[in-house]
């Protein structure tokens, strides 16, 4: 079993909670650590998303993505930009990664990280697991 870490940095764009305070966030950035033989394979891509979770019964909302192809060197930074508009304080955003040789998954994170919201810390890692 592979196990890979990203951290991630999120900081506080705008958007009024329930207290009617305006609320800053800027693009979430980290860096992602994949095992070394990864930059020798063709065809790799590492996807991360931020998703908004307000509904429990519904699927996630996709706020912003970035896909890194063909990654040179570790770690991977990246930075996942969305509109501000698009977060509301009172609702729930995660972070997921997952990593694509061609079509193939092959790792993706053990959890959903939280990000940008309730109390959700700036910095966080993301364990990973191997899916083969």
């Amino acid at each position: 079993m592979f196990i890979l870490l990203i951290t991630l940095s999120g900081c506080a764009s705008s958007d009024t909670g329930f207290q009617g305070e305006p609320q800053t966030y800027k693009p979430i950035t980290g860096s992602v650590e994949l095992s070394q033989s990864i930059l020798l394979k063709t065809g790799v891509a590492v996807e991360l998303e931020l998703l908004e979770l307000s509904n429990i019964e519904s699927q996630p909302a996709l706020i912003a993505k970035q896909i890194i192809k063909n990654p040179k060197r570790l770690p991977i930074q990246f930075s996942l930009r969305f509109d501000s508009d698009d977060i509301l304080s009172y609702n729930r955003y995660v972070v997921r990664m997952r990593t694509y040789e061609g079509e193939t998954l092959i790792f993706r994170g053990v959890d959903d990280i939280p990000v940008l919201t309730q109390d959700n810390p700036d910095t966080v890692s993301i364990r990973s697991q191997s899916v083969n």
